[in-house]
């Protein structure tokens, strides 16, 4: 688990961060670059090609799921971050499991292989690997988010970090939760140019 960061210390213009001006607000209020990322979340966010490379249809996705928002953008990347490192081809490690955790989401499970593969029109359950590949990553990760646990947009809505780290389903931990919930943070404000609410939930409940 990786410890809690400070917020990156870069000049900021009406509260949005800035790094050699690469989160303008129409960036913000659009797909996300590779740059917000890498600003947002730094050397957290894995430093493989694959991550620029599959932006495109993560962006994609998400418009589809109605990820679009600075709240709902905040909350679905900080989980991917800690999930994966925003790596579509991420796989647990030390696992040797049929169903271990693989893509941005961290598909785990052999329901949700079964039920992600389903969704997608794929055979995850005989092929799970293929829960790893970049071309089916992204829309795992979304089926997840809206389907699986189909309230993961209004708690984003609602800022609710707490709700969606249950969502997740990691084992308990009150760190980990506050760690998330510091991403989100950090996020929304590069996004929105806001600082959250003091009214922010981030323990899971």
């Amino acid at each position: 688990m990786t410890p809690i960061h400070p917020l990156l210390a870069l000049p900021t213009v009406g509260g949005l961060l800035l790094a050699g001006g690469l989160a303008t607000p129409a960036q913000a209020a659009g797909d996300v670059t590779e740059a917000q990322l890498r600003q947002v979340f730094g050397a957290r966010v894995d430093s493989n090609p694959r991550v620029a490379k599959n932006l495109p249809e993560l962006n994609r996705q998400m418009r589809k799921a109605g990820i679009t928002t600075p709240q709902r953008k905040a909350a679905f990347l900080a989980t991917l971050v800690n999930e994966s490192r925003v790596d579509p081809s991420a796989s647990e490690r030390g696992s040797r499991a049929r169903y271990k955790g693989r893509g941005y989401m961290q598909l785990t499970g052999a329901w949700n292989y079964g039920a992600a593969g389903r969704a997608i029109g794929v055979n995850l359950r005989s092929n799970p690997a293929a829960a790893a590949t970049p071309r089916h990553s992204a829309a795992i990760a979304t089926w997840y988010w809206t389907k699986a646990r189909p309230t993961s947009n209004k708690a984003a809505d609602r800022f609710d970090m707490g709700r969606i780290s249950r969502n997740v389903g990691y084992a308990a931990s009150a760190r980990e939760d506050a760690e998330r919930c510091a991403d989100f943070k950090r996020a929304y404000q590069a996004f929105s140019g806001k600082k959250a609410p003091s009214s922010t939930i981030c323990y899971r409940h």
